[in-house]
C-alpha cells in the first residue's frame, strides 16, 4: 500500500511544490471511476515556497485521505445515499456556524460583494432554458463538502456528495449576501432563513 508522503515534493520542471500519494492496486478501478485518477493523487500546492508548502500539505494530504477512504467504502459497498432535505439540512446547519462566526466582525461591504460575485460566476443558464438554470459545483464546493461529510463520519455516495455541493453553494451565497448586509449596519434577519431547513426531531414515546 502506498504511503502518505510526510513532506511535499519540487515538481522538477516548475519547481512548484506538490503532494503525491501511490493509489493500492485494489483500488484503482474505483478511484479511476469515482476520480479519473488511477495511479496516485497528485495535488499542487501552488508555491515554490518550501515554508509555505508544508503549511498547505497536511489539508491537501486530508483531502486525498478522505477520497482513498470514500474509494475502500465505494469498493465494500457501504456508501451512503442521502436525501435531498439531509444535504439542505446540513447545508443550513454549516451556515448558521459560519454566520455565527462571521457577525462578530463582518469585515467589509466590498469583500463580501466579490465573494458573491465569485460565487455566482457558477451560476450557467441550462440547455438554452433561459427561465432554468442550473449550478456546476465547482471542485472547492465538493472538497467542502467531502470535508464536511467525513467530520460527521458519512461516507456519502457521488449523487449525495454532489447535492451537497451545489447546497453548499446555495448556503455560501446565503452568508455572503448576509455578511454585506452586516458589514454594512444592517443586522434584521437573515432573508433567506427559511430556505434551509431544521433537522426533524422525533420526540420521545410517552412512558
Amino acid at each position: 500500500m502506498g504511503l502518505i508522503m510526510p513532506s511535499p515534493t519540487k515538481h522538477p520542471q516548475s519547481g512548484v511544490y506538490r503532494v503525491r500519494v501511490a493509489i493500492p492496486s485494489k483500488l484503482r478501478p474505483t478511484t479511476e471511476r469515482l476520480y479519473r485518477v488511477r495511479a496516485e493523487f497528485v495535488t499542487s500546492l501552488g508555491t515554490r515556497d518550501p515554508i509555505e508548502a508544508k503549511r498547505l500539505a497536511p489539508d491537501a494530504l486530508a483531502d486525498i485521505a478522505a477520497k482513498l477512504a470514500r474509494a475502500r467504502a465505494a469498493e465494500a459497498g457501504v456508501l451512503t445515499a442521502l436525501s435531498e432535505r439531509s444535504v439542505r439540512v446540513m447545508a443550513g446547519q454549516w451556515l448558521q456556524t459560519m454566520a455565527a462566526v462571521y457577525e462578530t466582525d463582518p469585515g467589509t461591504v466590498k469583500n463580501w460583494r466579490a465573494i458573491r460575485s465569485d460565487l455566482l460566476d457558477q451560476h450557467t443558464p441550462s440547455d438554452g432554458e433561459e427561465a432554468e438554470s442550473h449550478i456546476d459545483a465547482s471542485e472547492a464546493d465538493r472538497r467542502d463538502a467531502v470535508r464536511l461529510l467525513t467530520e460527521q463520519g458519512i461516507e456519502a455516495d457521488e449523487t449525495s456528495i454532489g447535492r451537497l455541493a451545489v447546497a453548499l453553494w446555495d448556503a455560501k451565497i446565503d452568508l455572503a449576501e448576509t455578511m454585506e448586509r452586516r458589514a454594512g449596519g444592517d443586522w434584521s434577519a437573515r432573508v433567506h432563513q427559511d430556505r434551509f431547513p431544521e433537522p426533524t426531531v422525533v420526540a420521545a414515546p410517552s412512558p
